[in-house]
């Protein structure tokens, strides 16, 4: 007998919990590789310590989002696209500004577009789907 509270979340919101986790740790990751780099003396733009804070806080907020998503709460329902969205910009940004001119192929920016609004795309189908409506209702 199953109550309320342990109705098992549609395929579609799991694949996003797995797929906002991913995101959380791959920048938790990140955070944590340049923390280990060896950057003294080389000037990298923008300063390592600041990619390490983005991706650290990026890395939390994915994080914090997959728990709000299998705590099944309602916002998550517009925050997991929205968020995708806002991430994605912000690195084809980085990718656009930072890259030199002459370097920057198409390749560099385009698949992690590609990437990113796919994501964006599959995000806000699977998590405002019909199998997604009683999901969220029933908390």
């Amino acid at each position: 007998m199953h109550t309320a509270s342990h109705i098992s979340p549609p395929r579609s919101v799991t694949v996003t919990l797995w797929g906002v986790i991913a995101f959380g740790v791959w920048n938790l990751a990140r955070s944590l590789a340049i923390w280990q780099e060896p950057v003294v003396g080389l000037e990298v733009e923008p300063d390592p310590r600041w990619r390490m804070a983005w991706a650290a806080a990026w890395g939390m907020l994915f994080m914090g989002m997959g728990v709000m998503l299998w705590q099944k709460r309602p916002l998550t329902r517009r925050l997991v696209p929205f968020v995708l969205a806002l991430y994605g910009l912000l690195e084809i940004a980085l990718i656009l500004l930072l890259r030199p001119q002459p370097e920057l192929h198409p390749q560099a920016w385009q698949l992690p577009a590609l990437v990113y609004a796919t994501a964006v795309c599959f995000a806000t189908w699977a998590l405002n789907c019909k199998a997604t409506q009683t999901y969220f209702r029933n908390s």
